[in-house]
C-alpha cells in the first residue's frame, strides 16, 4: 500500500467512523483535532496506528494502546459492545471493497481484523468493570456516609 492509498484508506475509515458514532456533531468538530477536539485527535492517532501495524504485520499485542484509546471512550459513552468496536468493522469494509490492494495482503488484514475485534471486546468488557466497580465503589460510600449521619450537604459539599 503506498502512502496515498493509506491516506485515502485512513480519511475515508475516519470520516466513515466519526459519523456513525457522533452524527449530531457539526463538521467543524469532527475535523478538529488537538484542544479543539481531543477524542477526534485520539482517534486519528490511534486509526493511523492501527492501520500502519497491519500493514506492517505488527504482533497483535502491540495494538492494545491505540485500541485502548479508541473503545474506552466509547465504553465510557456506555455504548454496547458491538456498537464500541464498530470502527474495525467499518476498516473491514473499506478493506473489502477497495480493488487497489492485493488479494494476498486483503486475506492477511482482513484475519488480523478478526483478531484486533477479539482484543477489542477484551478491552471493552475490561472497562465497563472498571466503570461498574467505580460506581459500586461510590454507592458504598455513600452509604456509609448515610449510615454515619453525614450527608455531603453537612460537610459543605455539594449534592
Amino acid at each position: 500500500m503506498n502512502s496515498k492509498q493509506r491516506g485515502a484508506l485512513l480519511k475515508a475509515w475516519y470520516d466513515t467512523t466519526m459519523q456513525s458514532y457522533f452524527p449530531a456533531t457539526d463538521e467543524a468538530f469532527r475535523r478538529n483535532t488537538g484542544f479543539a477536539n481531543p477524542v477526534g485527535q485520539a482517534f486519528q492517532e490511534s486509526m493511523a496506528t492501527i492501520l500502519d501495524g497491519l500493514v506492517a504485520g505488527t504482533a497483535v499485542a502491540d495494538f492494545t494502546a491505540p485500541l485502548d484509546r479508541i473503545v474506552r471512550v466509547l465504553a465510557v459513552q456506555g455504548l454496547p459492545a458491538g456498537v464500541a468496536i464498530r470502527f474495525l468493522s467499518v476498516l473491514r469494509n473499506l478493506l473489502e471493497k477497495n480493488t487497489e490492494l492485493a488479494l494476498g495482503e486483503k486475506i492477511q488484514w482482513l484475519a488480523r481484523l478478526d483478531e484486533l475485534t477479539e482484543l477489542s471486546v477484551e478491552i471493552w468488557c475490561e472497562c465497563r468493570e472498571t466503570l461498574s466497580q467505580l460506581r459500586i465503589n461510590e454507592l458504598r460510600n455513600r452509604i456509609q456516609q448515610l449510615e454515619a449521619g453525614s450527608t455531603p450537604r453537612q460537610r459543605g459539599g455539594s449534592a
